[in-house]
């Protein structure tokens, strides 16, 4: 998505891109999900 001129931003977590896209929901227009996200176990 990048290479076509977007800003693309990724998780690994799915709690903390929920966080993120509830604090930043008026800046995105398109978001893509995996229903099958896995948790990040650290």
């Amino acid at each position: 998505m990048e290479k076509e001129g977007y800003n693309a931003i990724s998780f690994t977590d799915p709690i903390l891109a929920l966080e993120y896209f509830k604090e930043t929901s008026d800046k995105h227009s398109t978001i893509i999900i995996d229903m099958r996200m896995p948790v990040c176990v650290e």
